[in-house]
């Protein structure tokens, strides 16, 4: 999985407040990748935590970008496990 996810900002803000679900914010991510999974899923289930997140303005657009990077893996929740 990547380490950083894009989304619209202001879908964001609607999810935060209330107003729409998160299957309304990723559906739109769901028509383009048949496979999608939501990345905060998929982080979770490698371990990976937020890091940070940052606002990329887009002058030329009606929204904006939150970029949200994940950092390295969390022992607290993923589960440790030895290779042999």
């Amino acid at each position: 999985m990547s380490q950083a996810v894009k989304l619209s900002a202001r879908k964001v803000q609607e999810l935060l407040a209330g107003k729409i679900t998160a299957e309304q914010l990723f559906s739109d991510y769901q028509h383009r990748h048949p496979k999608f999974e939501s990345p905060f899923l998929l982080a979770l289930k490698n371990g990976l935590t937020m890091e940070s997140a940052t606002v990329t303005r887009v002058p030329d657009a009606d929204d904006d970008l939150l970029e949200i990077r994940f950092g390295p893996r969390d022992p607290a929740i993923k589960k440790f496990t030895v290779s042999r």
